[in-house]
């Protein structure tokens, strides 16, 4: 259902300002008889509300885990690279100022994307609880992906 501002922000872009406050009063009788509804109203009314907010947290969920997933596997691979580079290193002339300039800069990146890793980590945690705490089951959703 559109929200009050989407409606009349739809209503003044194909209308025009003209009856704009007819629908805003419309609005505001609409909410003062919701206000005096009888209690099953009110609870149908709070659910959708819920959902809305519970749809928006599961999607919020998935994007996160797929971020998560999306830096994991490159701190994968770059920490693979660094290996590849000691290795290089090692067999290197030990002076080779392009193999220690390759060398920091894959540390650098391993340095970043685990700061990614642990800040996406942290965020994904906190919106696993906050469906667990919405009745979701955010283990079932995860392996669902």
């Amino acid at each position: 259902m559109a929200t009050r501002d989407e409606v009349l922000r739809f209503r003044i872009e194909t209308q025009g300002v003209k009856d704009v406050e007819k629908v805003a009063d419309a609005f505001d009788t609409v909410k003062k008889s919701a206000d005096n509804a009888d209690p099953a109203a009110k609870k149908l009314i709070d659910d959708l509300e819920r959902l809305g907010k519970e749809k928006g947290a599961v999607e919020s969920f998935v994007r996160l885990k797929a971020q998560l997933t999306e830096t994991r596997d490159r701190l994968t691979q770059a920490t693979a690279g660094l290996e590849a580079l000691r290795k290089e290193f090692g067999n290197a002339d030990g002076s080779s100022k392009q193999v220690t300039a390759q060398f920091k800069k894959a540390e650098q990146a391993i340095a970043d994307l685990t700061k990614a890793e642990r800040a996406q980590a942290l965020e994904f945690q906190k919106a696993s609880g906050a469906l667990a705490k919405a009745g979701i089951d955010a283990d079932k959703l995860a392996d669902a992906d």
